[in-house]
């Protein structure tokens, strides 16, 4: 899963409406006037399980990474790492970051609401982004429309906005509304077809993994979740073979859940094997690892709160599932990055 999101996501400020075609619509690749559309909308039942949204998720998707950036911003948890941190006031002084928002007219950390990544295949090529913004988007994707880069592109019925970044590179997009909402989601890819199965998806025209039994990927992260990571393939198919690597390989699906639930942080992980026995061999490496870390002292080089979470982490075997979790309360989190900043100053 090597593709750039980030340039996808930062390149996701270049696209436009999506419309269908009617039945004259050019098929080839046409300049595009700058003009005002009304986008279409996504089926409401797609989006009632945001932040996360399932519906959203086409029932083949491999794997999927969903950040809620509104959620997260607005948490104590994240209060309290930019206060014992001071990122925002870096990002803020970073030249790049001012003057992007000054081109774009947008703040990713105030405008952008959520951004998830679908993935199908196991090396990511044909990833979409789907972005969550809010209507303060319009004012930049309306100023890079009117760039020479910029294309419309009939495909599979719609007519998807193209933003050319090379000769042989191209990314392709949409922009769809929601009913009784001025937010919008925001489609954009590398690979023309994702990204129109994702549009289909949203529109409600194809199945999404909330429609059928059985898919990949599951996408139910924990209530409180910020930062979800779900992998529906089999390991064996994603490493090289090597002694870890023929542990790892007997996993089937592995999710990764971090958010805030009361006053503490958590950290869960969860790895679905292809039988009980697996299930233990990778326990067994999983808690083996933990004790060598114990042992070496590596823990003593780090702030207590941070080490008595990970000494209280332990692998547990569930059927043919193994499940691990770490809480640490918010205070402690944050006392232990102040520290953490002190030592590398």
């Amino acid at each position: 899963m090597h593709t750039n999101t980030t340039r996808l996501a930062v390149t996701a400020l270049a696209l436009g409406a999506v419309a269908p075609l009617s039945a004259s619509s050019p098929s080839a690749v046409q300049e595009h006037e700058l003009r005002r559309r009304q986008p279409l909308e996504v089926r409401e039942d797609r989006v009632t399980s945001s932040p996360l949204a399932r519906g959203i998720l086409p029932a083949d998707t491999s794997f999927v990474v969903h950040v809620d950036l509104q959620g997260l911003m607005r948490s104590v948890w994240w209060k309290s790492v930019e206060e014992a941190t001071g990122i925002m006031d870096e990002i803020a002084d970073d030249d790049d970051f001012a003057e992007m928002s000054r081109e774009f007219g947008v703040d990713p950390f105030k405008d952008f609401l959520g951004v998830t990544v679908i993935g199908h295949d196991e090396d990511g090529d044909d990833a979409v982004v789907v972005i969550h913004a809010t209507d303060r988007i319009d004012a930049a994707l309306d100023r890079v429309r009117a760039m020479d880069e910029y294309r419309l592109v009939a495909h599979d019925g719609l007519e998807l906005e193209c933003f050319m970044e090379g000769d042989d590179e191209a990314v392709f997009g949409a922009v769809l509304g929601e009913r009784e909402s001025t937010d919008v989601r925001v489609v954009v890819g590398q690979n023309r077809d994702r990204v129109s199965k994702v549009i289909r998806t949203m529109l409600g025209d194809a199945n999404s993994v909330a429609d059928i039994d059985g898919a990949a990927v599951q996408a139910q992260p924990r209530k409180g979740s910020y930062v979800f990571v779900e992998v529906g393939l089999p390991f064996a198919e994603l490493l090289e073979d090597t002694p870890a690597s023929r542990v790892a390989s007997k996993a089937r699906r592995f999710t990764l859940d971090m958010g805030q639930r009361k006053d503490s942080v958590f950290i869960d992980a969860v790895v679905e094997s292809g039988s009980d026995r697996d299930a233990r061999d990778i326990a067994d490496v999983v808690n083996g690892v933990r004790s060598m870390v114990t042992l070496s002292g590596v823990l003593e080089q780090i702030p207590v709160g941070l080490s008595e979470a990970f000494e209280d982490a332990r692998a547990e075997i569930d059927g043919r599932s193994v499940r691990m979790g770490l809480s640490i309360p918010i205070e402690d989190l944050r006392e232990s990055l102040i520290e953490l900043q002190e030592q590398y100053r």
